[in-house]
């Protein structure tokens, strides 16, 4: 079930049920046919669907018809669901059981015993699960690391940035060449933190994420994002070799690495069209009288009937979906309850109970590192703008909305997720240390407690609670 309060989303689940549909799925993705052929089509219809919502992205939708609107909702539709489809396959197999993960680690760990081998497990695990493709935020991160080498180089330019932070919005302002070039990186990836609804990214983020890697040193950034990567797959191909894997257990290194990676690139995908569909959804709305946030609380299958005229718009429907609903699947049923019965549904969904006599937090080691630093609690937008460069990031789960953050913050702590999460794969990307999987960390910790994150054995210290 997936619950919506005000705008904030709750998913719950028949664990046991769940649990036996993730091992079946295991058990089909271990033949190689089938896991490739899910591989296929996740990449055939994510590629599809980035092709068909920049199409939307760049269209003037207010010249469209309510049929060619209708149109291509329903295409939008379709994809979607391929794309989901697909993808959720491995997203069931991992989603807290950690299923595959497991399985690998059971894999590694036997042959680190057998060969008393001289690693620890989750740095096996890490080492081989390890995939250079690159997502879309790797790409950015690129991108704007060649603007910053551009500006180091730049006497003048980089000077700029050593002022205070208004005054290097101001001096970049002044620099029309820079300005265009940020202006530019900025158009190819505003989408990128756009998450589930908004907002997009703004001259400001880019502009605070080049001032981190200037600081940074970008020539030399970028020499040691080379180095590191040569490494490690130097590393992956000795240590392949050290601990000699049969054909069936170098399938389960495979399908980590790969279906890891593929859910990170599949999300990026979706996030991009979610920046279309609220634009499509924007446009019904102006001519309905509805804003797309509003238009959210309508499915697709309404929406495309408002366009037909065969349905009207109920403002108040709106507004008690938007108030509490839940949208339940029981078996093969689904249904959406609001008001009253939405109320009794939520009532019935267990709750943890919290011990709040805690002073370390477990959980899983999702980028190597350790940190010292001053927690901020980041649940939602409205919570952004008190996080500062170098706070360390806890939240219930991040999402793109928070890459702004993510890639300033010393640390980033999580109560859900596994290896294949949001927050695990960033972090990688980011080389930021992050322990995910703590349960309660957003309940046990609170703004402005000092903390220190052990990534390398996740572990979350709390040294000082200022409440």
């Amino acid at each position: 079930s997936e619950l919506k309060n005000d705008g904030e989303m709750t998913q719950g689940f028949h664990w046991d049920e769940f649990h036996e549909a993730g091992k079946y799925i295991l058990s089909r993705l271990e033949d190689e046919k089938y896991s490739h052929e899910v591989l296929d089509n996740i990449y055939k219809y994510t590629g599809d669907f980035f092709d068909f919502s920049e199409e939307i992205i760049k269209s003037d939708l207010k010249i469209k018809t309510n049929k060619e609107l209708a149109l291509l909702l329903e295409k939008f539709i379709d994809l979607f669901l391929e794309v989901a489809s697909w993808g959720v396959l491995i997203s069931i197999v991992e989603y807290e059981h950690e299923m595959l993960s497991k399985k690998v680690k059971n894999v590694l760990n036997k042959k680190i015993s057998n060969q008393h081998l001289d690693i620890a497990l989750e740095d096996l695990f890490q080492l081989l699960t390890t995939n250079f493709r690159k997502t879309y935020i790797v790409k950015e991160r690129d991108d704007l690391l060649e603007i910053a080498k551009v500006v180091a180089d730049n006497k003048k330019w980089k000077k700029i940035f050593s002022k205070k932070f208004n005054e290097i919005v101001l001096g970049v302002i002044r620099i029309p060449e820079l300005e265009i070039s940020l202006i530019s990186h900025l158009e190819k990836y505003k989408w990128l933190s756009y998450g589930f609804e908004g907002p997009l990214s703004t001259l400001t983020d880019v502009i605070n994420s080049l001032v981190e890697l200037i600081k940074k040193n970008p020539h030399q950034l970028e020499k040691d994002i080379n180095t590191n990567e040569a490494n490690i797959k130097q590393r992956q191909d000795e240590w392949l070799e050290k601990i000699k894997l049969d054909e069936k257990e170098l399938h389960l290194i495979w399908l980590a690495k790969e279906f890891g990676f593929s859910k990170a690139f599949r999300k990026d995908i979706e996030y991009h069209s979610y920046y279309a569909y609220d634009l499509l959804v924007g446009e019904i709305g102006r001519r309905f009288g509805f804003d797309s946030h509003r238009g959210r609380y309508l499915s697709g299958e309404e929406l495309v009937e408002i366009l037909y005229n065969k349905k009207e718009v109920d403002q108040n429907l709106i507004n008690e979906r938007i108030k509490l609903c839940v949208y339940a699947c029981e078996g093969a049923n689904t249904k959406l309850l609001i008001g009253k019965e939405a109320e009794i549904y939520d009532k019935h969904l267990e709750k943890e109970e919290l011990d709040r006599n805690i002073f370390e937090l477990f959980g899983q080691c999702a980028c190597k590192g350790k940190a010292r630093g001053r927690v901020k609690i980041v649940l939602d937008q409205k919570d952004y703008n008190k996080f500062q460069a170098h706070d360390i990031l806890v939240s219930y789960s991040t999402n793109p909305n928070m890459l702004s953050l993510m890639k300033i913050s010393k640390a980033i702590i999580t109560d859900m997720g596994g290896v294949t999460c949001h927050a695990a794969i960033v972090s990688r990307e980011l080389n930021t240390p992050c322990v995910i999987g703590t349960k309660n960390a957003t309940k046990v910790l609170q703004d402005g407690d000092l903390v220190e994150v052990d990534a390398e054995k996740g572990i979350v210290k709390i040294i000082k609670n200022d409440s």
